[in-house]
């Protein structure tokens, strides 16, 4: 039998090897020699087995089973404790039961007052440290709010609304006021506008100065700035479009209010019991409270306070340094719910107590500043000149150089507001010229909104498309309204337009009838355009015809089949086109298929607009109204309608923003607060009180 052989073991060291405990094999057939490195693999063999283990039970996975996490971080320890008073630290540790996440912190963190360099956030496992970068206020009270932003790292279960409260002082200030913010054009609410308030009324305030308190809306507009000290403060909210809580862009949406706003405390009418035997009203900063003795009996609380000392005395004989270490946590727990409540001004308001103001209603707005400017000028065909102001013009100076007077026949055409104005020149051997140069004069506005007369030279310059190889679309094309639905609303008339300005209709080449063959009857029509007027050019106010629609009047009737047609040519453009023949057959709806709305409104004073609005936030008609009565909307298609009032308040038909600076208030709207469902052949009635 062959030996095994050990080498560089001596046989003194191998003879001591208890070989005789491995079964099965035979001392003498071992050369001693071998014996360690047999060990050593023996023993990196054993260690496999416990890496595979390690590998798997590290690489992470999601567990199986059981029901979700659902409960949110919860909050151990803070230190200094919530609702310190003589508040002096540089930095906040706050102690979770589990590990932690900051999720949108930029956007939900509210600190109050504001601070000019931002707290730093530093999270650790289960620990979150605030440190301040700026120097605190003497006898302030602060709240730190943080939303939903602190969440669970492993659910993203967020701890609602927690706040850290403290103060620099000997109290902690606790009144409160509230209310919502809402768009003033539709009365929506209006969500992460800040809400803040300033000590004092000066107008220059808002766009100045950082606020003394600051609260953010809701999904629904509400808002609540807590901790107030006493006083009276000029309230105004802002769309802060740049995050440094000041109205320093004209873009940025705001709300305010003209008068001051008193936070104060008062007693909860339905509250039933005697006034006599509950807390002493206050409408500063509660430095005391006035505590019956059915509240408190105070050597009662003294005798109670003895006994749990000598308790936790006895209690802390034999115990262990862990045993120990929690007790020390428990008590942060008990010192911060005690500061919580002793802390405050008040330690506790009971329900029967109510803050005021809680219903405070802001609108917000975005101004219009008188700023009229042009805006842009081009010249997208050889006929055609645009002209861009930033919002609407009621007069035009034009004056083309280098072309004697009046050689320049125009034809204008705008829709609404006069802001885009087009300006088609009639004729040919002018709209041939590559470029053309004119002044345009028109008002705007000074410094301080004086109105006054600005010039502008233009310089208009015809610049051809890019050829393609796509086949190019007919230049000059007249359509009818019925053309695709086959079908006219009710009482409504047919509608033709025409690609670029017409200069002249053939109506003899237009012919609308009903029947077949020995029946069929020719129907009377009338063509009429819509006039154009609300711009004064060159001094002359303009009273001109629409360039490009018209509308065919006739005495439509219902379930008749109207035969419509246009031969080529009924129609010539701008350059001569000549318009493409048209045959279709339509119907008029019948009047069973519409409804009406009654709508009474006992309670309007003064002028007021009046609009219907369908269910994809369409105005669908409207009305001018003034003073009580029952207004009238008939023949509304079936569906969700509901309406909506603008008090006009200086009567000019249209709705005005506000003015801050100004105090001008948006003018208010109001909106139904229910909706309207329209159906066929039926009348609804409704009474609007507000």
């Amino acid at each position: 039998m062959r030996k095994i052989a050990f080498p560089g073991l001596k046989p003194a060291a191998i003879d001591k090897l208890p070989l005789t405990s491995i079964p099965g094999l035979k001392p003498a057939a071992i050369d001693r020699r071998f014996v360690p490195y047999a060990l050593r693999l023996l023993t990196y063999l054993s260690l496999v087995p416990c890496a595979l283990c390690l590998f798997f039970c590290a690489s992470p996975s999601s567990l199986s089973g059981g029901t979700k996490d659902e409960v949110p971080p919860k909050i151990i320890s803070c230190i200094p404790s919530n609702f310190s008073t003589h508040f002096n630290a540089k930095n906040i540790e706050i102690i979770f039961d589990e590990y932690i996440d900051l999720k949108d912190i930029a956007k939900q963190l509210i600190v109050s007052p504001p601070m000019a360099k931002k707290p730093e956030f530093k999270k650790s496992g289960k620990k979150l440290e605030i440190l301040f970068k700026d120097s605190l206020l003497p006898n302030r009270t602060y709240a730190i709010n943080f939303g939903d932003a602190i969440v669970d790292l492993n659910e993203g279960n967020p701890l609602k609304n927690f706040q850290y409260v403290f103060s620099t002082g000997s109290t902690i200030d606790s009144l409160q006021a509230g209310g919502r913010v809402l768009q003033a054009l539709d009365g929506k609410p209006a969500e992460d506008i800040v809400v803040m308030l300033y000590n004092g009324n000066a107008d220059s305030l808002p766009l100045k100065t950082i606020p003394l308190y600051i609260s953010r809306t809701n999904k629904e507009g509400k808002f609540t700035l807590k901790n107030l000290a006493g006083g009276s403060y000029k309230i105004f909210a802002l769309k802060d479009g740049n995050t440094n809580y000041k109205f320093d862009m004209p873009s940025e949406a705001v709300a305010f209010m003209d008068s001051l706003v008193t936070p104060t405390i008062r007693l909860n009418p339905a509250d039933t019991l005697n006034p006599a035997d509950t807390l002493k009203l206050v409408t500063d900063s509660i430095k005391k409270i006035d505590v019956t003795k059915k509240e408190i009996d105070e050597p009662k609380k003294k005798t109670e306070k003895t006994k749990e000392k000598i308790e936790l005395a006895k209690k802390k004989i034999g115990m262990t340094e862990e045993e120990k270490a929690k007790e020390k946590i428990e008590k942060m727990k008990r010192d911060s719910t005690q500061a919580r409540q002793d802390s405050i001004a008040l330690a506790a308001i009971p329900a029967k107590y109510l803050y005021t103001p809680d219903s405070l209603e802001l609108r917000l707005f975005t101004e219009v500043r008188s700023n009229q400017y042009l805006a842009g000028s081009d010249r997208p065909r050889r006929d055609q000149i645009r002209i861009k102001f930033n919002e609407g013009t009621d007069s035009l100076g034009l004056e083309f150089l280098n072309l004697p007077q009046d050689s320049v026949a125009v034809s204008l055409e705008w829709f609404g507001d006069v802001d885009t104005l087009d300006l088609w020149i009639m004729k040919p051997s002018i709209a041939a010229l590559d470029s053309l140069k004119a002044i345009l004069t028109y008002p705007a506005y000074d410094s301080i909104e004086r109105r006054i007369s600005k010039t502008d030279t233009v310089k208009l310059r015809y610049r051809p498309a890019a050829k393609t190889a796509a086949t190019p679309k007919k230049e000059f094309t007249v359509s009818a309204s019925i053309e695709s639905s086959k079908t006219l609303e009710f009482g409504q008339s047919v509608i033709f337009t025409a690609s670029l300005p017409y200069t002249r209709m053939d109506t003899s080449l237009i012919r609308l009838t009903i029947g077949k063959d020995s029946t069929l009857r020719k129907i009377p029509f009338s063509m009429i355009a819509d006039t154009l007027k609300g711009l004064v050019l060159n001094g002359l106010p303009i009273n001109q015809a629409h360039p490009r629609i018209i509308k065919m009047h006739a005495g439509f009737i219902t379930d008749t089949t109207y035969h419509l047609t246009m031969l080529p040519g009924a129609f010539i453009g701008i350059a001569g086109q000549r318009s493409d023949s048209l045959d279709v057959r339509f119907k008029m709806k019948s009047r069973e298929l519409y409804g009406s709305l009654k709508l009474a409104m006992p309670g309007m004073q003064g002028a007021g607009i009046l609009e219907l609005i369908d269910s994809r936030n369409k105005v669908v008609a409207s009305k001018i109204i003034n003073g009580p009565g029952t207004q009238v909307f008939d023949l509304l298609a079936p569906g969700k309608y509901t309406a909506r009032l603008t008090f006009d308040t200086n009567g000019n038909g249209r709705w005005d923003t506000g003015r801050y600076i100004k105090h001008f208030q948006p003018e208010r709207v109001i909106t139904l607060s229910k909706d309207l469902t329209m159906k066929a052949n039926w009348e609804v009635s409704e009474s609007w009180q507000w």
